[in-house]
């Protein structure tokens, strides 16, 4: 209220001042009015100044004092103007820092957002593409399968193909090097065939050229001819012209002449003028005729010049084309050298070739005759040897027939001991075979197992991806999937009972936050875990009656159902909805927070608040009390039905909403809760942990794989134990065999040894005998032996010699292609086209070629030397042309100088010699004009007579070459069909052969594409394995990759702003939104700093504003005293200025008066009227203008008295 009270004053004072001058009696009234009813006026404590002096003095004073507090006041001002502004500025920058921390804490809510989004984005992605991955793992495991399918039908393939091309060799009575050698043939015929029509071809255009030449030279001579005859006519025209004007000019001289006679005779000096004049002009005309010859010559030599320099160019390119002609030409005689010689060295090829292959078959037969001879030693040899143990035989027999007894009898005990250990090994054998069969029949037992293991593995992994597969949409239904699952359709229908129509808008089915998302679905069953466990362990016993127990509830899907209905309907509106049928609990809160804290513990301290209240009696407690309601709710006696729901949305009033229903309609079906459990987890597992179960099913289905491969290894080893085992008793029994014989033998032996010593010596005989024969056979076949090896060798040396010889020809032959090739691209690089051609072609097309360079360098040369003389000619032309000009200039000037003497004469004879010697020159003129005329018309005669014979010749030359070029053609063309007759030869020649070989060839080829089909297909199966063990990596990468992004998502939905700013993200994924954290408390200390000296300038301004109030006050009295100070004095200066003008005033009327005394006498007659009448104010006092300014400074004097009283008052 105080500023306010100062402005009042200040206007009404300003007021006052304005007013004073024209309401100054009312307001002096006014004035003096609140001076009574304030207090004693200010003057009695001022001093009122007594005088004028006094006055004067006290208002020195008074603007001595205004002028110090109005400097005090401007100070103030300049302060308080500058904490303003500072106080401006400093809320300007809070707002600007109100706005920063606004922006950061809008930041960082986005950054956090866009972190969850993000993180759910990527593990949407992850999904998709796990998914995508196992359809390419099916397909390629599909892929796979039929590959290796596609294969093993392409090897069956492969085997049938062959043995049908081996079948169609062995039948066929042509071999493929025969049809090679007549592809060859065929081929070469060809090429010489295209190279003979090439050159028939170039032959037939370059007719055709020269025929089209023959036309454009023929119609040029037709041209030249009709040129030829019209300058004829021009030419006689001329002549007849000029004949006539010659005879004009005789007749006009004639007529000149016989009047010069008659008018200078007497006059010798005219006749000489006359010659003169005469012989000027012949000199001049002489003149003129020379220079007009000299003008033609160099005409006619600057046209002869460009004939000579066009017949140059013409030459030039002539040459030019013949040498690109004579390159070509070479280059297609390198290329037929280089075809000529690779067809030898190929010739030479197969040549060798065949010599190689005589060496080898010489060899080849001579080693078989080597072979057969070194069998026919062995054999001897084995002979020799067999006679020599025969004969040593016989005679140990001889000799030591007792000792031979005496071992046989020792070898057949020797015998029988083998046999009977042989025996025993051979049972042995058996039965390791028999437990090696048992093994190995395990063995198969426990594959067959492991293979079934992997079949159901794979059957369970295949189902599991199916389930993944499936598992979005069942996820996104949400409970009613569970409920649909397990077959409980009266929970489904509550979604769509009218009685929840009202608020089932808040249900978002599967929904992320939704109470009937499966993962909210799976928390409330935790929560009724704790629910059964509050009954059953904590409180145990019903409340009101302890003699009765509490059981855990069962649940129903319904309950579960209407519980999840409720909780989203709840999470807007901290109330209930009123549609359940059910009791019910509700509660908010955030994550973490327990709603049985407050359902349970809180409220029964409550109740048993209430029970003590009751007297210690429970059933005197009031149970509908609203305190206790959710504790009665839980603590039911005996058994009930429940069902639980958990909101988290985080748009709600609240993170978390909780609902419980307790009760159950007739015929729901009752769950207990961990056979509840045990269904929901069944098909949350199976479908939320879809990837985690698909992981474990590929897991198990590795290790069966392991398993069976483990199995399969036992397997092959069992095997192999058997087939060793095997083996060991087919030895055994060997064995056994060769023992049972080794005894059969020693009795045999035994009997031999005891029968007749003369049969043993007939023996010894005959063994004798037979080793002498023995003997010779091998010697003899050694002798054999050692001459089939020298062959051999000889032969080896030939294969050896001759393959080198065919090796060396083969490079040859590559080289002379690599020649061939090189010729043909220079061919080509020259010409712009592929070269055919043959020797002969080649050789002619250099004749033809060299034959046309000759004579174009023999043209150029001449055309060389027709533009050196031609050039000189026009040089010498242009000098003489220029001479001839000089002496036309100096006989012209003779001549006017004799005719200057002829007229000066002619002035003074007869007028008739004038007109006749101007007739005379007229007609001069006119013969002179007609023989120039004549002339030109000559010079093009000549001309064009020149330029026909000049076509003529051109056509003449051109006819030449098109008879060379027909006999050209004829020779090509002839050529071409002795080569086209040789082309049909060689290719039925080809062809008869190919016939007989083509039953093999395609068996070849059918083979061959078998054979490619067989490695493609192989490639493709490995391809196909490849690919599906590639697609395995990927699945398992890809399970990787989604286990992690489902698992930084739900590290993501756990993000708190609140909780970040109270403790870092030590989170590596989010590290990064500890930044907008760190913003939002930089930018929060910086509100908080500008906020401080935003306060604190406030406070400075008020500060400073209060100074300056004062100081305006201040101000304020002094201008008042100042006001009041000069007032009076003002009031002193108009009593005095009045007092003066009274006086002056009262000297003035008694001046008046003493005159007018003196005139009484004079006028007694005078009015009264009259008297009266002054030059003061008309007021009818004289005195009024003094008793205004009176009142006016009363008037001031009053408001400051006023003004001083209200403000001792504010003071006070």
């Amino acid at each position: 209220m105080k500023r306010k009270t100062v402005t009042k004053i200040t206007t009404a004072a300003a007021a006052g001042a304005m007013l004073a001058t024209s309401v100054a009696a009312p307001v002096n009234m006014a004035m003096a009015a609140d001076a009574d009813n304030k207090a004693t006026s200010e003057t009695q404590t001022t001093g009122e100044a007594k005088n004028i002096d006094e006055a004067k003095t006290n208002l020195d004073a008074a603007k001595e004092a205004d002028n110090k507090k109005a400097a005090v006041e401007k100070s103030a001002k300049e302060e308080k103007d500058k904490a303003e502004k500072e106080k401006a500025d400093a809320e300007k920058a809070m707002e600007e820092a109100q706005k920063k921390a606004d922006e950061a804490v809008a930041k960082a809510e986005a950054d956090f957002k866009a972190a969850q989004d993000q993180a759910n984005k990527e593990a949407e992605k992850a999904q998709a593409s796990y998914d995508a991955q196992q359809e390419a793992l099916k397909k390629a495991q599909e892929n796979k399968k039929a590959m290796a399918e596609a294969w093993n039908v392409a090897v069956g393939k492969t085997a049938i193909a062959q043995k049908a091309y081996e079948d169609a060799l062995a039948n066929s009575n042509t071999t493929a090097e025969e049809v090679a050698q007549k592809k060859q043939a065929m081929d070469d015929a060809t090429a010489d065939l295209e190279a003979k029509k090439t050159a028939v071809n170039d032959a037939q255009a370059k007719l055709d050229e020269l025929n089209g030449q023959s036309e454009t030279a023929q119609e040029a001579i037709k041209q030249a001819e009709a040129d030829l005859e019209s300058a004829t006519t021009a030419k006689a025209d001329a002549e007849a012209k000029l004949s006539d004007a010659q005879s004009a000019y005789n007749a006009a001289k004639e007529a000149y002449d016989a009047a010069v006679a008659d008018a200078t005779n007497g006059i010798p000096e005219y006749n000489t003028a006359l010659a003169n004049v005469e012989s000027a002009k012949n000199a001049l005309s002489a003149a003129e005729a020379d220079q007009v010859a000299k003008q033609d010559a160099l005409t006619a030599a600057q046209t002869a010049l460009e004939s000579a320099k066009q017949e140059q160019a013409n030459a030039t390119d002539e040459v030019a084309a013949s040498e690109a002609e004579v390159k070509i030409a070479a280059a297609e005689t390198a290329v037929a050298a280089a075809q000529d010689a690779l067809a030898e060295a190929n010739n030479v090829v197969a040549e060798k070739q065949a010599n190689v292959d005589a060496a080898q078959n010489e060899l080849n037969a001579a080693q078989e005759v080597k072979n057969q001879k070194d069998a026919v030693v062995a054999e001897k040899q084995t002979a020799l040897n067999t006679a020599d143990a025969d004969v040593k035989t016989a005679q140990d027999a001889i000799n030591n027939s007792q000792a031979l007894i005496d071992k046989a009898t020792a070898d057949k005990k020797t015998a029988q001991d083998s046999l009977d250990q042989a025996n025993t090994d051979l049972a042995t054998a058996k039965k390791a075979k028999e437990d090696a069969d048992n093994a190995l029949a395990e063995s198969k037992s426990k594959f067959n197992d492991a293979q079934k293991k992997v079949t159901d593995a794979q059957e369970a992994y295949d189902k599991a991806l199916e389930n993944e597969n499936k598992a979005k949409e069942q996820i996104a239904k949400g409970s009613i999937g569970f409920f649909e699952a397990i077959g409980d359709t009266e929970a489904v229908k509550a979604f769509e009972d009218g009685r929840y129509a009202s608020i089932i808008g808040s249900t978002n089915i599967g929904a992320k936050g939704d109470a009937t998302s499966l993962a909210n679905m799976k928390e409330s069953l935790d929560w009724l875990k704790e629910y059964n466990r509050i009954r059953t362990e904590v409180q145990k016993v019903d409340p009101v009656d302890p003699n009765v127990p509490l059981e855990a509830d069962t649940v129903t899907s319904r309950a579960m159902a209407i519980a999840q209905i409720q909780a989203n309907a709840a999470r807007y509106k901290v109330t209930h909805t009123g549609t359940t049928p059910y009791a019910e609990n509700l509660a908010w809160g955030y994550d973490g927070w327990n709603p049985y804290n407050g359902w349970y513990d809180s409220e029964k301290k409550i109740f048993e608040k209430l029970v003590e209240e009751a007297g210690g009696d429970p059933g005197n407690v009031n149970l509908g009390d609203d305190s206790i309601g959710h504790y009665v709710n839980m603590c039911g006696g005996g058994k009930g039905s429940t069902g639980f729901a958990v909101n988290s949305n985080t748009d709600g009033l609240y993170p978390k909403t909780f609902a419980q229903e307790f009760g159950s309609y007739t015929g729901d079906k009752q769950y207990s809760l961990e056979e509840y459990i045990a269904l929901f987890d069944a098909y949350y597992n199976q479908y939320v942990n879809a990837p985690q179960v698909t992981a474990e099913a590929k897991a198990a289905l590795d290790a069966a794989k392991a398993e069976l491969t483990a199995a399969q290894n036992t397997v092959a080893e069992k095997t192999k134990a058997t087939d060793k085992a095997a083996t060991t008793l087919t030895e055994m029994e060997t064995a056994q065999k060769k023992a049972s014989d080794q005894l059969t033998k020693a009795e045999e032996d035994y009997n031999k040894a005891t029968a007749d010593t003369s049969t043993k010596q007939d023996n010894l005989e005959k063994a004798l005998a037979a080793q002498e024969s023995a003997r010779k056979a091998l010697e003899t076949a050694k002798s054999d032996a050692e001459t089939a090896q020298k062959n051999v060798s000889l032969k080896k040396e030939a294969v050896d010699a001759t393959t080198t010889e065919w090796n060396s020809a083969k490079e040859t032959a590559s080289k002379k292609e690599a020649s061939l090739d090189a010729a043909k691209t220079a061919y080509k690089n020259l010409t712009g086209k592929d070269v055919v051609t043959d020797t002969e072609t080649a050789k002619q097309h250099t004749a033809s070629a060299a034959k046309r360079l000759k004579a174009a360098n023999t043209r150029k040369d001449s055309a060389d030397q027709g533009v050196t003389g031609a050039e000189k000619t026009v040089s010498s032309a242009e000098k003489a042309l220029k001479d001839a000009k000089g002496v036309t200039e100096t006989k012209k000037a003779d001549l006017t100088a004799a005719e200057k003497v002829r007229d000066d004469i002619e002035a003074k004879l007869d007028a008739a010699v004038s007109e006749k010697r101007k007739a005379k020159e007229s007609a001069e003129k006119a013969m002179i004009d007609a023989e120039s005329v004549s002339k030109e018309k000559n010079a093009t005669f000549e001309a064009a007579t020149k330029t026909l014979q000049e076509k003529k010749d051109a056509l003449a030359a051109i006819d030449f070459n098109i008879d060379e070029a027909k006999k050209d053609l004829a020779e090509k063309t002839n050529a071409m069909n002795v080569s086209s007759k040789s082309y049909e030869s060689t290719k039925a020649d080809y062809e008869k052969f190919a016939a007989e070989y083509a039953s093999v060839l395609k068996a070849e080829s059918a083979y061959n594409d078998a054979v490619q089909v067989e490695a493609d297909a192989k490639a493709v199966k490995e391809q196909a394995a490849a690919d599906a063990m590639t697609a395995e990596e990927t699945v398992e990468k890809g399970f990787k990759l989604l286990r992690s992004a489902l698992d930084k998502k739900d590290r993501a939905s756990k993000l708190s702003l609140k909780d970040a700013m109270e403790n870092a993200i030590e989170d590596e994924d989010f590290v990064y939104l500890n930044a907008s954290v760190v913003n939002i408390k930089d930018t929060a200390e910086k509100l908080t700093e500008a906020k401080k000296i935003a306060a604190e300038k406030v406070d400075l301004y008020n500060a400073a504003m209060e100074v300056y109030t004062a100081a305006k006050t201040e101000r304020e009295k002094t201008s008042i005293e100042l006001a009041y100070a000069q007032a009076t004095y003002d009031k002193f200066v108009a009593q005095k200025e009045a007092e003066a003008k009274k006086e002056a005033e009262a000297k003035k009327e008694a001046e008046k008066k003493a005159t007018a005394n003196e005139q009484v006498v004079k006028t007694a007659t005078a009015t009264t009227g009259e008297d009266k009448k002054s030059d003061t104010v008309k007021t009818g006092d004289p005195a009024q203008a003094g008793m205004l300014a009176t009142t006016m400074l009363g008037g001031f004097a009053g408001i400051a008295a006023s003004l001083k009283m209200k403000f001792r008052k504010k003071e006070d």
